[in-house]
């Protein structure tokens, strides 16, 4: 497996989704995995599990594209159509490419841990952002 290849005009939350409202500190695609910055509580860049620092802090799905100094709406909590078609049950989790989502047979060796949610269709996937702190072994 791979990480997904995510159209991101085709990720859309469903009603009553979690989001926040953020500024784009990098240049962030709709569908990627967001970190929040350590330092400004508004500001996401991408996520990256071999990444250090404010990197490793996993925060959700961005919904738009932005450039960096734009607005963005991050999805945290709620069912989220991902725009690409998922596995039913499985997993998944922000990936060592900066910004890829990737089931759970993708994790490497001393990759950091940041649960998304699991899929509950072949397009949607249930997010409940969970931060574990484990670096898999």
């Amino acid at each position: 497996m791979a990480d997904l290849t995510i159209t991101a005009t085709s990720v859309v939350p469903d009603p009553g989704a979690k989001i926040s409202q953020n500024i784009a500190a990098v240049n962030i695609t709709a569908g990627q995995s967001v970190a929040l910055s350590s330092t400004d509580s508004k500001k996401v860049g991408l996520y990256d599990a071999d990444g250090s620092g404010e990197a490793l802090i996993l925060n959700g799905v961005a919904l738009n594209s932005a450039n960096a100094g734009q607005a963005i709406n991050v999805m945290w909590d709620g069912v989220l159509t991902i725009g690409a078609t998922v596995a039913v049950g499985t997993l998944y989790f922000g990936s060592d490419t900066p910004g890829g989502i990737r089931p759970a047979a993708d994790l490497n060796s001393g990759d950091s841990v940041g649960l998304l949610g699991i899929a509950i269709s072949t397009t949607k996937i249930a997010l409940n952002i969970w931060n574990t702190g484990v670096v898999k072994a």
